[in-house]
C-alpha cells in the first residue's frame, strides 16, 4: 500500500506541475488566480464520484479508484486510480477524444505522460505513471471564465 501512496504523491505532484505549466494555455488570468489548495485532504474511496465535475466523463475500464479531492471552491475536482496500465491510460485518453474532446497539450516520456484536454467548458488534465493515473477536471464556468 506503501508503494502506490508513493506513486500516487508523484503522479498528483506531476498532474500539478503539468497543470500549473499549461493553465495559460486555455484560459485566462482568472483561472491562475484560482489555485489549488493543496492540503485539502484526499477522501479515499473506490467508487467512481458522481457529481457535477464527472456527469460528463466515463472511467477508464478496469481501473480502481484510490481516492478524490474536492477543490471546488476554485472550480476543480481530482480523481486518483490505479490498476491501470500505460496501454489502457492512452486507450482512455484516446476515448475521450473519440468522445468529442480536443488535446491542447501533451508530453510523454519513458516514466510518466500527461495531457490536456478540453471538450465545451470541461478541461481535463491527465497525468499518469506506472500504474497510476490522476484526473483533474476544471469546469469554467465554476472559475469565472468563459469559453
Amino acid at each position: 500500500m506503501l508503494h502506490n501512496a508513493k506513486r500516487l504523491f508523484a503522479v498528483t505532484i506531476l498532474l500539478l506541475c503539468f497543470f500549473t505549466a499549461f493553465a495559460g494555455c486555455v484560459g485566462t488570468n482568472a483561472d491562475r488566480d484560482a489555485a489549488l489548495d493543496i492540503t485539502t485532504p484526499y477522501t479515499y474511496t473506490s467508487v467512481w464520484p458522481d457529481n457535477e465535475y464527472t456527469e460528463k466523463l466515463f472511467p477508464p475500464e478496469n481501473a480502481t479508484v484510490v481516492s478524490v479531492r474536492d477543490f471546488s471552491s476554485s472550480g476543480r475536482y481530482e480523481i486518483n486510480l490505479t490498476d491501470i496500465t500505460r496501454e489502457a491510460a492512452d486507450a482512455y485518453i484516446q476515448d475521450l477524444i473519440d468522445s468529442g474532446y480536443v488535446s491542447v497539450a501533451d508530453g510523454k516520456n519513458d516514466v510518466s505522460a500527461g495531457v490536456l484536454l478540453q471538450k465545451g467548458t470541461t478541461t481535463l488534465s491527465i497525468a499518469y505513471s506506472g500504474e497510476n493515473l490522476t484526473l483533474l477536471i476544471t469546469l469554467a464556468g465554476e472559475t469565472g471564465t468563459e469559453q
